[in-house]
């Protein structure tokens, strides 16, 4: 089908532009059981190769980096993405090659790899304001250019009339902010954590924009916190780690199969705690095992009307800032 027939009450979903299900045709001719068993063997594989390429990024020993992978790969918000027949693995493959090619310095490749994020604008929104935070132009233009010939690669197979009816769409669409602010309660967002109680008001939404630029305020905050860092290491695996998490806190849409966007801070925190050079590590040790555990506690926040998840989310993030400032003043942090 072509998303033209969005003119006729049908159509693509409001997160996701064409290039995703021009991809997922490759596999259309298959049948849909077989498709979308492979497509779930996929996510997982590419989950756990988002996973290794992200410990070897960080500089992981190997002993710890397999228990540490071993347990990321079995978390609620890997499972979850999988589980829910969500993409999830892909978003963090791409992510952790953007990862890789950036530490190693090619950053016109990392950002075209982190531009292949495009495919779900939720998620390449936080880490295009990561970037520019952290004064990574090159990494930018990659991603520029990476999303130009993403655009391009999808209109000479389809041509200009799927994205056409793509825009109309979403132009068309009444419900389309109650469609990506729906479960609150599953969200991990600043938005989120103050909205939740006011949802069923006329206060949630400008409450939950307040939120929002909090949240914003927030990863400039860290931004100024992290000067030092990113002038003595502008590669800090850390510092970049950071700021993606709290630009992901800003995004007003980030459920919790979408928590990949936290994996690399989780990764970070998870070498603190292991190799024992955490500052303060019974904090440390609460806040990632809340972390881990809390994608599958949602049905508490529902009932609560309060967004657990956000608060668990927003306690990992001061911990870890509070980390890198310590490590990098003290100079016993991984670059």
């Amino acid at each position: 089908d072509s998303i033209v027939t969005a003119n006729v009450g049908r159509g693509y979903g409001p997160t996701y532009p064409p290039p995703i299900y021009q991809a997922f045709g490759a596999v259309d001719g298959i049948g849909q059981i077989r498709a979308t068993k492979l497509l779930l063997w996929l996510y997982l594989l590419a989950a756990g190769l988002g996973i290794a390429l992200l410990l070897r990024s960080a500089g992981y020993q190997v002993a710890n980096g397999v228990e540490v992978g071993l347990l990321l790969w079995s978390a609620p918000a890997a499972l979850l993405g999988v589980s829910t027949g969500q993409s999830s693995g892909f978003w963090l493959a791409f992510l952790a090659a953007g990862f890789v090619l950036w530490r190693r310095e090619k950053k016109l490749l990392a950002g075209v790899a982190f531009s292949l994020l495009c495919i779900k604008p939720t998620l390449a929104a936080p880490v295009v304001l990561a970037l520019v935070l952290a004064s990574q132009w090159r990494v930018i233009a990659g991603f520029v250019l990476g999303g130009s010939l993403l655009l391009a690669f999808s209109i000479s197979i389809d041509g200009v009339e799927i994205w056409r009816g793509y825009v109309d769409m979403m132009l068309r669409n009444p419900d389309l902010t109650q469609q990506l602010w729906s479960s609150l309660e599953r969200h991990f967002s600043f938005r989120s954590l103050v909205s939740v109680p006011f949802r069923e008001t006329s206060l949630a939404v400008p409450v939950g924009a307040l939120g929002s630029v909090a949240a914003v305020m927030l990863a400039i905050w860290f931004r100024q916190k992290l000067t030092p860092t990113l002038a003595s290491a502008p590669h800090s695996f850390p510092a970049l780690s950071l700021l993606l998490g709290a630009c992901a806190f800003a995004t007003p849409h980030l459920l919790d199969y979408d928590l990949v966007l936290y994996f690399p801070l989780m990764i970070w925190a998870s070498y603190r705690i292991a190799e024992k050079r955490a500052h303060n590590m019974g904090l440390g040790i609460a806040a990632l095992s809340a972390f881990y555990v809390v994608p599958i506690a949602y049905p508490i926040s529902a009932r609560i009307d309060f967004s657990v998840g956000s608060l668990v989310a927003l306690l990992l993030l001061l911990w870890c800032a509070s980390e890198v400032s310590q490590s990098y003043s003290k100079g016993d942090a991984i670059a």
